[in-house]
């Protein structure tokens, strides 16, 4: 019987069948299955993170100069405009040409095919390509084959829309991170009332300002509500934003490529060699680094090409438009952000990021955010802490209690969840699983570790039933639930009614779904734990440290967690500090040294503080402009 021929895919999991009579398929991505594929160990994801961010911080200036130079009119556009978009395409190609190599080095190169699809590398900005590459089948999938053939595949596989056998996404869910309790559908209609009043109150112009903002998430209702925007606060929301509406120059483009190749290339193929775990011959770099060019001058947006100086004019007429050179939010890295910060730099403004949720500080060279935020702030509000990983890219903290986790915002009460002993004990909240991997390196997870993601969360769930207790799992969203479908059944199996899985249609969490549990369960430190030890919400961590691990600087504070049973790495203690908090929860709540440990942690990584509107206020009004 002849063997059968490799087809290089993606993810294996996307495909229609009708293939396998003809090929054996090759993930190259390791999907939510175990898989012969490549997958870097959290250190050798930390050394790429240094290596990358020596290329950014050199030849990012360079790359942009080569892009300035071609363009017909000269206007001095911060090189800092485009690092966002160059750290994320960089990052992107390099993780994928390193799993794409360890695929082909290990199969018979006569009889590998790779698929092909109709897809095109055309982005009319970064918010477009932003997400997709950890999610998408379609643009991963055209990033193996153009990789591929560089390495020398030359067999190719047409693969029609038919033949995808990819889920349907769910509809957006709305985001319920700990919302009060509805009392009545009178109460609830007023709740959301008000959310709707002090939403349209922020957009309303104000002239005071001091900052224009791009929007704070979760803690905006709270800053208007404290009068920080309209009529007469220091803030003005900056809500607009009219693109350029250009097409696509393929001669502007083309003539890219060889200015790119002569300035960058060797770099690259350097970049490459270096970051590879396994053996790349000179001449296969020199070939990536060469493709890398191409595939730079392919995916840079029109709005940050042909659309770059009508853009960057626009965003200078409305900084220009207003008062305040003072720009500040939490997430500033639309393409909306990115213009109008790099207008607000060249006026000689200053930015002011703010912190948007957990894993900030207290986790190790987490450069996602390194990269693409603080690179760009001037100034980086932080719930805390104020201190960076050196070999990254840092920006001056400014310490500052969280105006939502101030609110404490939850209706709850703690005997709601201590009175007594329920069927619904545990309330397991997993993070987030991707299926390509996303820009950045460390501190998120990484497809490279699901598997062992998957495998940690099974034997949580197998020996907690099997120690006497129950557990229900909630879903990060709807499409994890829907692909591990399989994981979840096996599961209902195994522990014989004592695990359920909660289908619910929101994202995160409300006091009528937590209120039905003992404890919550987390596997690692987050926004929604950050929640529960502000507002004395019962909850542990069971941190296997697979994808991220501990900064040096919360290094003794999260000791101080572990001392108290709040985090673990072992199932034993785990499970032992679960029934111990179960035979007393009261008493495991008010315990003097616990408490001590949680509010010491939070002080530093989620830090309260009941007139944290004043605080605000002062340091605001007496920020550098």
């Amino acid at each position: 019987m002849l063997k059968k021929n490799f087809l290089l895919l993606a993810d294996t999991s996307s495909i229609c069948d009708r293939f396998n009579q003809f090929f054996t398929f090759v993930s190259v991505f390791p999907g939510l299955q175990k898989h012969d594929t490549y997958c870097a160990s959290y250190w050798e994801l930390r050394n790429r993170a240094k290596l990358e961010s020596i290329f950014y911080k050199k030849f990012i200036p360079r790359i942009f100069h080569i892009i300035s130079s071609q363009l017909e009119e000269s206007l001095h556009i911060p090189c800092y405009l485009y690092r966002p978009l160059l750290v994320s395409l960089t990052s992107i190609y390099i993780s994928r040409v390193i799993s794409i190599a360890h695929a082909i080095k290990r199969l018979d190169r006569e009889r590998i095919y790779v698929g092909r699809v109709n897809y095109q590398f055309h982005f009319n900005g970064l918010d477009n390509i932003r997400g997709i590459e950890s999610d998408d089948f379609e643009f991963n999938q055209s990033l193996v084959h153009r990789i591929s053939i560089i390495l020398g595949v030359s067999k190719v596989v047409d693969i029609g829309v038919s033949d995808y056998n990819l889920i349907q996404k769910p509809k957006p869910q709305k985001n319920m991170l700990f919302r009060p309790s509805s009392q009545s559908k009178l109460h609830s209609f007023f709740i959301r009332l008000q959310h709707l009043f002090f939403n349209c109150l922020k957009k309303l112009p104000n002239r005071f300002a001091r900052f224009t903002s791009l929007g704070l998430g979760g803690d905006d209702y709270w800053l208007t509500k404290h009068g920080f925007y309209f009529p007469f606060g220091i803030f003005n929301y900056q809500d607009k934003f009219s693109w350029s509406s250009d097409v696509r120059d393929p001669f502007l483009r083309k003539n890219l490529i060889p200015l790119f190749d002569k300035d960058i290339g060797n770099a690259v193929s350097k970049l490459i060699h270096e970051c590879s775990s396994f053996q790349l011959s000179r001449e296969e770099c020199t070939r990536l680094g060469h493709e890398f060019s191409s595939y730079l001058s392919d995916c840079i947006p029109v709005r940050y090409l042909e659309g770059l100086q009508n853009n960057f004019k626009h965003a200078l007429k409305q900084r220009k438009s207003v008062k305040s050179n003072l720009l500040i939010g939490s997430a500033l890295l639309s393409d909306k952000g990115i213009f109008l910060m790099s207008a607000t730099k060249y006026l000689g403004g200053k930015v002011f990021g703010v912190q948007h949720g957990g894993h900030y500080g207290y986790i190790d060279s987490h450069s996602t955010f390194a990269e693409l935020e603080y690179s760009c702030y001037d100034y980086m509000i932080t719930y805390g802490w104020d201190e960076f990983d050196s070999h990254l890219p840092i920006t001056t903290a400014i310490p500052l209690p969280s105006p939502r986790l101030s609110s404490k915002i939850l209706d709850f009460e703690l005997n709601h969840m201590t009175t007594f002993i329920k069927e619904r004990q545990v309330l397991f909240l997993p993070n987030f699983l991707r299926l390509y991997p996303p820009v950045g390196t460390c501190g998120q997870t990484r497809p490279e570790f699901n598997y062992e993601i998957l495998d940690s969360q099974k034997k949580l769930i197998i020996e907690l039933t099997s120690s006497q207790i129950n557990v229900d799992l909630k879903p990060y969203s709807q499409s994890i639930a829907l692909r591990l479908e399989h994981q979840y059944n096996h599961l209902r199996q195994t522990c014989r009614g004592r695990f359920n899985l909660i289908e619910s249609s929101q994202k995160g969490l409300s006091s009528d779904l937590i209120s039905q549990y003992n404890i919550l369960l987390w596997d690692q430190i987050g926004t929604g734990t950050l929640d529960c030890f502000v507002q004395s919400i019962p909850a542990m961590v069971y941190w296997k440290k697979i994808y991220s691990r501990e900064s040096v600087f919360a290094f003794d504070l999260l000791k101080d967690l572990e001392f108290e049973g709040v985090l673990h790495s072992s199932l034993d203690t785990l499970i032992q500090e679960i029934r111990i908090y179960l035979d007393s929860p009261v008493s495991w709540m008010n315990s003097p040294s616990r408490i001590q440990a949680i509010t010491t942690f939070c002080h530093q990584y989620a830090r309260t503080n009941k007139n944290w509107n004043k605080l605000w206020m002062n340091t605001l009004r007496q920020s550098p402009s």
